[in-house]
């Protein structure tokens, strides 16, 4: 019987060569011989001779029938293949076969015959056990396998392999075999296996062991086991790099702090360690820190592990490995982290503005025109550096306020708030820059773009003075004026009234700041006032809003004063003519008439003021003046009354007023009709 073929081709026929022959069984060296003769021989061990066996004349080609020839062990078919009836295991060894016509050699084909004898059992035998079983490691992920076969012919070599994909990569294995003569032609092997399995989150390994090289297709009989690992110890993880098993590269600073964290522990006996791996002497490692934690879930541990590092030359660029191992309470080592490859190089500072740090950006941010703006470099090698604002504006002011300095793992963090104001009204947005200088003036800079908010809004009595022109309020001899200030950053601003006449008199005053919802306020002032020339018709007031920055706001009302409805026309535009034409035939005499009514009314209640003033020998007192307004008020509506009778009805002549062609703003003609 033929297992393994082997092909030898002479001109004018052929042999398979090896040809494996199984002891006890009946063999077969097959031929394709194209011969009228054949002779079958047999070298000696030592090869010195050939030994016949057997011949056959007139081969009936492919008929492959059986005649005997020679003794009765062996016999030849009809197309020259020997047939050995029962195979000994000395019937391996080189064999020729000769091919004649007329007695002349034609040609000579040899075959080398090798005897196999099965092992028993017929399958490798892994640990002394069957052929499938399952297997634990008591030594964690660590143990010894041992695969054997027993009275196999020929000697054969034996191997491990796993049976899943890729598997095999994730095994250390270290085999030693050892191979027993029995010294009757038979062999026992056994394949002695160190095994560690590296990937931890194995939980089972399934292998079999198995004939390996030339003989792996005469004996296919495997084995196989299922090794199960126990519970692999918790991994440490270093903060910074998350789980895997390539090496983690980090670039840190020159001083800092490595943390590693371990979870899932049975018990508290555990240890988390650093070892560092290449040249290391530059670096060192000092204030360890544990800390225990109970995970009440899991009902198990944690470790984290904090370590203050250095390098300890400035001018030194440091790669080396470093390793965060997990050790038991004998100090033997459970895991460990993946490999920590650091490079310690020169780190550049980190600036922000206001907080803000986008690298190779701007940041943006919506400012009131007057406020803080705070410029921060962290990461500092040295506190001899300098912080500093810039900026091309000159509308843009700025003021140092207050100047920090923060040192924290070996390096220092530098803060400036500056304040500043925004000068041009007409100002949108100014660029500015943060910049660090170090010792050896090299430059690390920032930059923000501050877009500002509208303006802060002055109005006096609510009414907002234009550029195109100024409010215009009718308002009696005396009473309050407001000032207001609105959209202002801060509250902390100063009111000025100007007048221009010295007939009125302001004094005393209020004063009230309340918050916005954007975060600005609104600032008001209320101011007393009275008119002490009762001819005064009209006048202008002014108020100016001083900031911090001596940055004004200001608004301008022009007031008219009850009883002046005319003159306040006047003043306005050319609309003398209108009044006279809005009425019922107003005429100059008219008019005349109740101006002079008017004056008489003014004339007299001056008479009783300077009466007083000669009495007290002094200027009346604000209160007292009070007191007379109601004799005040009587002759000002009894002048009122003549002049209706004769101009016409005092709502006529509201109306006149209204149609008057005026540059107020929609907000004071709203407060001028209130007050008419």
């Amino acid at each position: 019987m033929c297992v393994s073929p082997g092909n030898a081709s002479p001109p004018h026929g052929r042999c398979q060569s090896p040809v494996y022959l199984y002891i006890g069984q009946e063999g077969v060296i097959p031929c394709d011989l194209n011969a009228q003769f054949v002779v079958w021989g047999k070298h000696t061990v030592d090869g010195s001779s050939l030994q016949s066996l057997a011949t056959r004349e007139n081969l009936e080609i492919h008929s492959r029938k059986r005649r005997s020839s020679g003794s009765g062990e062996y016999s030849i078919l009809s197309d020259g293949s020997l047939v050995i009836n029962r195979v000994r295991m000395d019937h391996g060894g080189i064999y020729d076969v000769s091919a004649l016509n007329n007695q002349d050699v034609l040609y000579k084909v040899a075959v080398n015959v090798i005897t196999v004898n099965r092992p028993s059992p017929l399958y490798p035998v892994i640990n002394g056990g069957v052929n499938t079983q399952n297997i634990t490691l008591e030594n964690g992920r660590k143990g010894t396998l041992t695969c054997t076969v027993r009275n196999i012919r020929p000697a054969v070599a034996l191997e491990f392999v796993a049976v899943e994909p890729g598997y095999s990569e994730k095994i250390l294995f270290q085999n030693s075999t050892t191979t027993t003569d029995h010294g009757n032609g038979t062999f026992s092997v056994s394949l002695r296996n160190q095994l560690e399995v590296t990937d931890e989150m194995t939980d089972v390994l399934h292998l079999i062991c198995r004939v390996s090289g030339e003989y792996h297709e005469i004996f296919p009989d495997v084995s196989t086991t299922s090794v199960k690992l126990p519970q692999a110890p918790p991994r440490p993880i270093v903060v910074g790099c998350p789980e895997g098993t390539q090496p983690c590269y980090q670039s840190l600073s020159r001083v800092g702090e490595l943390r590693c964290i371990v979870q899932g522990l049975s018990n508290t006996h555990s240890n988390l360690s650093w070892e560092l791996q290449g040249d290391s002497g530059n670096f060192s490692l000092e204030d360890d820190e544990r800390y225990f934690s109970y995970i009440p879930g899991s009902d198990s541990y944690g470790i984290e592990l904090r370590t203050k590092y250095g390098v300890n030359q400035a001018d030194s660029n440091v790669m080396l490995a470093i390793v965060c191992v997990l050790r038991g309470i004998n100090n033997e080592q459970l895991s460990s982290s993946r490999t920590i490859q650091i490079h310690y190089k020169q780190k550049v500072p980190e600036i922000f503005i206001d907080g803000c740090h986008i690298p190779g950006k701007n940041c943006h941010f919506l400012k009131h025109r007057v406020g803080n703006v705070t410029c921060s470099a962290s990461g500092v090698e040295t506190p001899n550096a300098t912080i500093r604002f810039q900026t091309e504006s000159p509308a843009f002011c700025f003021r140092e306020t207050e100047r920090e300095i923060h040192t924290h793992n070996g390096r220092y963090s530098l803060s400036l708030t500056a304040l500043y104001s925004v000068e041009d009204a007409a100002a949108s947005s100014t660029a500015l820059r943060c910049v660090l200088t170090g010792p050896q003036n090299s430059d690390y800079s920032a930059t923000a773009l501050l877009t500002y908010t509208a303006p802060p809004v002055v109005t006096i009595d609510g009414c907002h003075s234009y550029p195109d022109g100024e409010c215009r309020l009718l308002k009696q001899r005396e009473g309050e004026l407001t000032c207001s200030i609105h959209e202002l950053p801060r509250g902390d601003v100063e009111f000025e009234w100007t007048v221009d006449s010295d007939d009125m008199v302001l004094s005393g005053s209020r004063r009230t700041a309340i918050p916005e919802s954007d975060g600005a306020y609104t600032v008001s002032i209320t101011t007393l006032y009275y008119v002490r020339n009762p001819e005064l018709l009209s006048t202008s007031v002014n108020c100016s809003v001083i900031g911090i920055h001596t940055e004004s706001y200001r608004a301008t009302t022009r007031l008219f004063f009850a009883g002046s409805q005319a003159d306040m026309n006047s003043d306005s535009c050319d609309c003398c003519d209108s009044v006279g034409s809005a009425g019922s035939g107003i005429s100059d005499r008219t008019i005349s008439v109740a101006t002079f009514f008017l004056t008489l009314g003014t004339f007299v209640m001056a008479s009783v003021i300077i009466v007083i003033h000669i009495i007290q020998i002094k200027l009346i007192p604000l209160k007292i003046l009070r007191e007379l307004t109601p004799l005040k008020t009587r002759v000002i509506s009894k002048c009122d009354e003549i002049l209706q009778r004769l101009i016409g009805p005092r709502s006529q002549v509201n109306r006149d007023l209204r149609e008057l062609p005026s540059q107020q703003s929609p907000e004071s003609d709203m407060l001028l009709t209130s007050h008419m």
